[in-house]
């Protein structure tokens, strides 16, 4: 809840932290969410990502398969063919640390 504070770093800090670490993190999320805007699909409550759902997807894809700042069309082509062609939501969750299976994420989340 607002003005709660839940000791653990706030979705600005991991986003900062994010930033600093991945240099295509920006630009990859930038263009994403300017494709979901154009889409109409930027609006989480009416079933569109949000903008930081949009950065954690780029950051776990880039965890998992590094491309260098050159590589940045690639890189790009390559999260779009991956979460539209083969990523699976059902059995693969999305980590700051990289994919990891669904049933061991559910696990953490209920210890």
């Amino acid at each position: 809840s607002a003005g709660v504070d839940h000791g653990g770093p706030t979705m600005a800090e991991v986003a900062r932290y994010g930033l600093g670490m991945l240099p295509l993190l920006r630009p990859l999320t930038l263009v994403l969410k300017q494709n979901l805007r154009e889409q109409e699909r930027h609006v989480p409550y009416e079933g569109g990502l949000s903008s930081y759902s949009v950065l954690l997807m780029v950051w776990c894809f880039l965890v998992t398969f590094p491309f260098t700042e050159e590589q940045a069309g690639e890189a790009l082509a390559a999260v779009l063919q991956f979460y539209a062609a083969e990523f699976d939501p059902k059995t693969t969750a999305v980590t700051t640390s990289g994919f990891q299976p669904r049933e061991e994420q559910d696990r953490h989340e209920h210890l």
